[in-house]
């Protein structure tokens, strides 16, 4: 939090009705809307939600040392209270409010896939002076929690993005004002919800239709490899000049600014090697995360550098420091010779294709077992994308000795389309994480390759760590 922001600030930003002596001059710790980790000093802000009420826990908060609640209503607790209308708005007023006073630099990231690793190397590559979006806090609450560790020294703040209807990432822009955008993707994340394909891209294109109407805009990393990106980046510059740094992988696309020349993976360790070329000059790197996806996630986060004028040797320098986030293409050698890669955070189609698209490339002569969790939000597709994978599965893998456990009655689907077409593939189903943690130590052998995937719904990390614990024993 910015070192100055006092109660009074709080109060006056969010048009609230105080109640309760409390000193103007305090000086604020932190914003807090969770009683478990709240500390003395923090201010709770009472959110309501379809099955929690954050009011129910004012007492708690004021027993932790909390020194003023911003609520919808005055509770019993012995705090001093400012009052509003709408708790969550009033929150991402407050956030609007210290984005109005940070002089540095702001970037927004969203995409279907890819969003929140691009938002990291970003991040990475921008240097030490950067507040970015803790995990995936892409919403109206995460991106205005993410606006208050803001702190008097930061230089660029790095947002991440996410939707689940038309209209949000709009919000968010108005709320927050990004100054440079990248899309990494238009895909088939959230088609259940919204609809259609077309929706997501109307949906996605916002962050690009508020950079176009901004006369602060800095400008935009552009994915020339995804039509669709390229089709909401002309429909929303028409006319109009913007700065624009172009990324692609492949050398087909010859007037791209950063253009990833080589992608491997490495067939017995899963590292990813790039050679990259930026303009005039190539870099190499070979990196420990999974996924051949990320080449393009590191190419749009090379491009954010070049708007912002980044030395190349500051670049190439930071290049060696990318690390997977937490469950999202982590690859971890296991004691038994066991190479585990864990992409447990999430799923959707396309995520999904390209890590099995990745892991084909890897020694076709070690088994491969691969772990699939439902993936959820493709509402009347879900059957259509499920029966898909097993699909994928059949073509990609064929040649790999191959076990397949499928978690979930959607991905059940992709488990019988796989048994017909690859009768001895050794195929097991689960109803839930427990299910497949009960059957695990039949389904893996020693010196497999192990794909962990799904949505975040199916809580497939807890099986990540149980792998980790058995292999520390």
């Amino acid at each position: 939090m910015f070192s100055w922001v006092k109660l009074a600030h709080l109060a006056n930003w969010a048009d609230a009705k105080c109640v309760g002596e409390f000193s103007k001059d305090h000086t604020v710790r932190a914003i807090s809307t969770d009683t478990r980790s709240i500390e003395a000093g923090d201010v709770f802000v009472a959110l309501r939600g379809e099955r929690f009420d954050g009011h129910d826990h004012t007492a708690d908060a004021a027993a932790k040392g909390a020194v003023a609640v911003i609520a919808e209503r005055q509770t019993p607790a012995a705090i001093p209270h400012f009052v509003v209308k709408d708790s969550l708005r009033a929150f991402a007023t407050i956030g609007a409010r210290l984005r109005d006073r940070f002089q540095g630099k702001v970037v927004a990231v969203t995409g279907s896939a890819g969003k929140s690793s691009t938002k990291e190397m970003v991040a990475v590559f921008l240097g030490e002076r950067v507040v970015k979006s803790p995990a995936s806090f892409n919403n109206l609450l995460g991106v205005s929690k993410t606006l208050t560790l803001l702190e008097d020294d930061t230089e660029f703040l790095v947002l991440e993005m996410g939707m689940n209807a038309i209209g949000e990432i709009r919000e968010m822009c108005q709320y927050f004002r990004p100054q440079v955008g990248l899309i990494t993707n238009i895909g088939d994340a959230h088609v259940g919800k919204l609809g259609s394909l077309r929706k997501v891209f109307e949906a996605k294109k916002e962050m690009f239709d508020f950079l176009a109407s901004q006369d602060t805009t800095l400008g935009v990393a552009l994915n020339k490899g995804h039509a669709r990106v390229m089709e909401a980046y002309a429909l929303a510059f028409s006319g109009k000049s913007v700065p624009t740094v172009s990324y692609c992988v492949g050398s087909d696309e010859d007037r791209a600014d950063v253009r990833v020349l080589d992608v491997r993976i490495d067939p017995q360790t899963a590292k990813l090697n790039l050679k990259i070329q930026v303009r005039e000059e190539s870099l190499e790197a070979s990196l420990p995360i999974f996924g051949q996806h990320h080449a393009e996630n590191i190419a749009a986060a090379i491009s954010v550098t070049q708007l912002f004028g980044v030395p190349l040797e500051r670049v190439r320098e930071r290049l060696l420091g990318i690390r997977p986030a937490t469950h999202r293409g982590e690859i971890v050698p296991l004691d038994s010779g066991t190479v585990l890669i864990d992409e447990s955070y999430n799923s959707n189609p396309t995520a999904l294709h390209s890590a099995l698209e990745s892991i084909s490339r890897l020694d076709p002569a070690r088994r491969k077992l691969v772990i699939l969790g439902d993936m959820l939000e493709l509402g009347e597709f879900e059957s259509d994308y499920h029966r898909q994978v097993g699909e994928w599965l059949a073509d990609l893998l064929a040649g790999h000795p191959l076990g397949f456990v499928a978690v979930g009655q959607r991905m059940a689907l992709a488990a019988d389309v796989l048994k017909k077409r690859r009768p001895k593939a050794e195929v097991t189903t689960a109803s839930d994480v427990q299910s497949a943690l009960a059957r695990l130590s039949e389904a893996h052998r020693p010196g497999d390759v192990v794909l962990v995937k799904s949505s975040r719904g199916g809580n497939l990390d807890k099986l990540v760590d149980a792998m980790r614990r058995d292999a520390a024993r």
